[in-house]
C-alpha cells in the first residue's frame, strides 16, 4: 500500500476504446480496448514501485517486453502470441490496459476530454459548479464509434451523453445522475 497506493492521488478514470489491438479484442471477436488511469503527483517513486513489481513477476515465471511510447514506458504482459495487459507510468498518471498501443493513445497525449462538446454539454447541465464529475459517457460517439443497426439504432439515436456528478458540502453529499437526450417532437 505505501508503495503503491500512496502515489495514486489523482483523478482516476476508466476509457472503453474502439481497439484492434489485444487478447480482450481477440478473444471477444469485437474492436474493443479498455484502459484505467490514475493521477499521480509522484510519478518516479511510482516507477520505481512498478519496476519492483515487474521483478517479481518474472521470478515467478512471467516475463514481460518493454515499449515506448511518447517517451514513456511501458510494460506488457502476453497471452498466446498477444498483448493480454499493459501498465506503465507515465508524468502524470498510473495506466493500465489491454494493449500498448490504448496506453499509447491515453498516455502519449491527444484530445482532452475538455474539448468534447458532449462533455461541455453534460457540465453546464449539472447543477452547480461545485461538482466533481464521477461517470462521463458520450452515447452518441460511442454509437458511431462502435456501431448500432435497426432497433438498437433507433433507441439509443436520441441520447447524447450521460453523466454523474457529486458535490460535498460538509457533512452533506449531493449527487446527480444527468442524461442528456435531444428531443425531436
Amino acid at each position: 500500500i505505501d508503495d503503491f497506493v500512496a502515489y495514486l492521488d489523482g483523478s482516476l478514470g476508466v476509457a472503453l476504446l474502439r481497439s484492434e489491438a489485444g487478447w480482450l479484442a481477440a478473444e471477444s471477436g469485437y474492436p474493443i480496448g479498455l484502459v484505467g488511469f490514475v493521477g499521480t503527483s509522484s510519478p518516479d517513486p511510482l516507477r520505481s514501485t512498478v519496476r519492483k513489481l515487474n521483478s517479481l513477476l518474472a521470478d515467478e515465471g512471467m516475463p514481460f517486453t518493454t515499449t515506448s511510447v511518447a517517451g514513456n514506458e511501458f510494460y506488457i504482459f502476453e497471452d498466446s502470441g498477444r498483448e493480454a495487459v499493459a501498465y506503465g507510468v507515465t508524468d502524470q498518471r498510473f495506466l493500465i490496459g489491454t494493449s500498448s498501443s490504448d496506453l499509447g493513445r491515453i498516455g502519449g497525449g491527444g484530445a482532452n476530454l475538455t474539448g468534447n462538446p458532449a462533455y461541455a454539454a453534460a457540465i453546464d447541465a449539472l447543477p452547480g459548479d461545485d461538482y466533481a464529475v464521477s461517470f462521463f459517457a458520450d452515447v452518441a460517439a460511442m454509437v458511431e464509434v462502435f456501431g448500432a443497426d435497426g432497433d438498437v439504432r433507433v433507441a439509443l439515436d436520441p441520447f447524447n451523453a450521460v453523466i454523474a456528478g457529486t458535490s460535498i458540502d460538509g457533512s452533506r453529499y449531493r449527487g446527480s445522475l444527468i442524461v442528456l437526450i435531444d428531443y425531436d417532437g
